[in-house]
């Protein structure tokens, strides 16, 4: 019984710092930013830069907001969680001229070149998520195929007495209201 219960508490102690780490890939290119909180860092990637010290980390609903200071410049960030792996990411820098906001759709799954080229295409088949289901449609196709063979013409029959079978299509017989060529 304390193994179960150890067990269960090093298993929510892994849970928790899994979700202390997390990276947010750009959906548009291949950057990426990270957020630590155990270490308390933000880190940009692409700009060779340090790690910036995280302040002000708080989290109140869907939302993640944080600040970072450099040269006296004051960048404020949010993550704003729109489903389990979308995330929209904003910053600005204080002071500065323009007030406005810069938005970033972000990611927790990374995103690859081939994920942006295929994108539009399904990536899987019914058939492939499910392998029962490609054996029984291969199944079903040699069936019909077998039984396509071993139907029987209806037109060449002598079979078909009782039934009215449709003439071959023919010249129009002249009856004298067409006129001569």
């Amino acid at each position: 019984m304390k193994r179960l219960l150890l067990f269960c508490v090093f298993c929510i102690f892994a849970f928790a710092a899994n979700a202390q780490v997390r990276t947010f890939y750009y959906k548009d290119s291949g950057y990426w930013v990270k957020l630590d909180l155990t270490k308390k860092v933000f880190i940009l990637d692409g700009c060779a830069s340090e790690p910036m010290r995280v302040l002000n980390y708080k989290k109140t609903g869907n939302k993640e907001s944080f600040t970072t200071t450099d040269d006296g410049l004051t960048t404020h960030y949010e993550f704003v969680k729109k489903s389990d792996t979308d995330y929209t990411y904003y910053y600005w820098t204080t002071p500065s001229e323009s007030k406005e906001k810069a938005v970033i759709e972000v990611t927790t799954k990374p995103v690859t070149i081939k994920d942006e080229l295929e994108e539009d295409k399904p990536t899987e088949t019914v058939a492939e998520k499910n392998p029962i289901k490609s054996v029984s449609d291969g199944v079903k196709g040699l069936f019909n195929k077998g039984k396509s063979l071993f139907k029987k013409d209806k037109s060449k029959g002598s079979s078909n007495a009782g039934k009215s079978i449709k003439a071959p299509k023919s010249a129009p017989v002249d009856d004298g209201s067409m006129p001569e060529k």
